[in-house]
């Protein structure tokens, strides 16, 4: 017993307790676990079909002809629920996006327009 080096015998016990707790770690398979997000599904849908039906909402009114639906005043913002995601800033550069590509067509016609040559 004398020739036990105290360090060796801390390493050994050291690695004896951290694999003992490793395997009390692993996940055990449950009967039945896949089903979870299936509940979680039905659950969410469930308050959602809740949510709508509580909310108060009209149907909209037909824009008139002289809307100009590429200008600023026709915002996101204008037509979302309350409690949405804030999808505005994307919508609207987006928005803009279009808007850009819509005033500077291409092809040799829009170049001939533009008086290039």
């Amino acid at each position: 017993m004398k020739d036990l080096d105290p360090g060796k015998v801390k390493d050994w016990a050291v690695d004896q307790i951290l694999r003992g707790a490793a395997e009390a770690l692993k996940p055990e398979p449950v009967a039945g676990a896949e089903a979870i997000p299936v509940v979680q599904g039905y659950t969410s849908a469930r308050a959602r079909r809740d949510e709508l039906a509580n909310a108060t909402s009209t149907v909209p009114q037909p824009l008139p002809a002289f809307a100009d639906v590429d200008s600023p005043d026709f915002r996101y913002e204008k037509f979302t629920m309350v409690g949405e995601p804030d999808l505005g800033p994307e919508v609207e550069r987006e928005r803009q996006r279009y808007v850009d590509e819509k005033t500077k067509p291409d092809g040799a016609i829009a170049r001939r327009l533009a008086g290039e040559r």
